[in-house]
């Protein structure tokens, strides 16, 4: 696995790992999940507008 990867991988755990203790050391569990799905639904559409749909030998 190259040095790049690596990183990469690590720092989705990171990531993963700070979002989840974040959310379990909220007092407001919903308030957190819903503000965290609304603060990427920009980054979704976005990426909906840009990238190609998959082909239809994907869809089942």
């Amino acid at each position: 696995m190259s040095a790049g990867v690596f990183l990469t991988v690590l720092l989705a755990a990171l990531i993963h790992a700070i979002w989840n203790a974040a959310a379990k050391g909220s007092i407001d569990k919903m308030r957190f999940m819903t503000g965290l799905v609304l603060g990427h639904a920009p980054f979704a559409a976005a990426a909906l507008l840009v990238a190609p749909l998959p082909a239809w030998a994907c869809w089942p």
